[in-house]
């Protein structure tokens, strides 16, 4: 009997410092595209790379400019949410990295970021190419965002979208 209480013990001390929270959270965020309507609205993407990083894009848009910005961060997640790390201008190629921003999951279709609520758009992802030309509202190609390797705290190299 004490054998298959330690045994039980073991196995939920397992699940608790494995991060089943995390990749519980993970699922609920990736692979989906989340919308805000704060002022002229921005959208955010999580996906993991081909290396198995996981990061998320956030999209800015301005008011008549389909894209006004674009960041790009690390992700780390636990069982209330994600934390959102080194994140980088990919529009302006700015070197400065931005200080990391808390998301809270509220529900399954909702999370805040920054006081801004997000609420899930579509179950698959979608985006602008931050690459395309000025003044063009281009789609990303998504397979290839997530078929390229990309390190930690990094951009994607220069015209790797452009058409």
């Amino acid at each position: 009997m004490k054998s298959r209480f330690q045994k039980l013990v073991i196995g939920l001390t397992f699940l608790v410092t494995t991060g089943f929270d995390n990749r519980d959270t993970w699922t609920l965020l990736s692979d989906r595209t989340w919308r805000s309507d704060f002022f002229a609205g921005s959208e955010i993407i999580f996906y993991q790379t081909a290396n198995g990083l996981r990061k998320a894009i956030l999209q800015i848009h301005g008011s008549g400019v389909p894209l006004a910005g674009a960041t790009i961060f690390d992700v780390e997640t636990d069982d209330e949410g994600a934390l959102l790390k080194d994140g980088l201008d990919l529009m302006e190629r700015d070197k400065e990295v931005l200080k990391s921003i808390r998301l809270n999951l509220t529900s399954d279709t909702v999370f805040m970021l920054d006081n801004k609520t997000f609420k899930k758009k579509f179950d698959y992802l979608t985006a602008l190419n931050w690459q395309s030309k000025i003044g063009q509202a281009d789609r990303l190609d998504i397979e290839r965002l997530k078929s390229i390797s990309i390190d930690k705290k990094s951009i994607y190299k220069t015209d790797c979208f452009k058409k």
